[in-house]
């Protein structure tokens, strides 16, 4: 049972991994922005707008609060494209070990004139994309590992260090491990 839902989650994992690939790359040529509506916050005259932003290697997720009402045949879900003239950066407001990274986090709060608050959470590409890389990498090696395990006992291998075994059975000369019984 351990098995097949840790299977199931790499597989997952690694669908992931091939999209942030794909829109990595796909980011650095055209940018692609997706628009979702909610009118149902703590005000009732208040919409919020969640926007997530792909461009030049990083992805941005936006969340935008304004005093008004949604027009009611308005999309709830809108998304657009553009394409990308040469290497954009996002706007950073305070330098430092995070933002040269990629990493970037504000809110801004409303002033007198406006009523509308913006909150704002960037990420480097590379960030998600090493992150769902994780487990599929696991997996990977610990295939690896049980085939060359299989292999060697197959062949008659120590299963430490390779050695052949078929002149002494009962101990590695080169290790000095056991071999288990077959």
């Amino acid at each position: 049972m351990w098995r097949a839902v840790l299977l199931i989650i790499t597989l997952f994992s690694t669908l992931l991994l091939m999209a942030m690939l794909t829109l990595w790359v796909r980011s650095h040529q055209i940018a692609d922005y997706w628009f979702f509506a909610d009118q149902r916050l703590s005000a009732p005259n208040q919409i919020g707008m969640t926007s997530i932003r792909s461009m030049s290697g990083e992805l941005g997720v936006f969340r935008h609060h304004h005093l008004e009402v949604l027009n009611p045949g308005a999309p709830r879900f809108r998304h657009s494209t553009e394409e990308l003239e040469g290497p954009m950066t996002s706007s950073v407001l305070v330098p430092s070990f995070w933002n040269k990274l990629g990493f970037a986090l504000a809110t801004d709060q409303p002033d007198s004139q406006t009523t509308a608050t913006h909150s704002y959470l960037i990420l480097p590409y590379w960030f998600p994309t090493g992150l769902t890389a994780v487990l599929p990498l696991i997996q990977i090696n610990q295939f690896r590992r049980r085939r060359a395990r299989y292999r060697r006992l197959r062949e008659g291998l120590c299963q430490a260090c390779g050695y052949d075994l078929r002149e002494t059975p009962e101990r590695c000369p080169e290790c000095g491990m056991v071999p288990l019984a077959r």
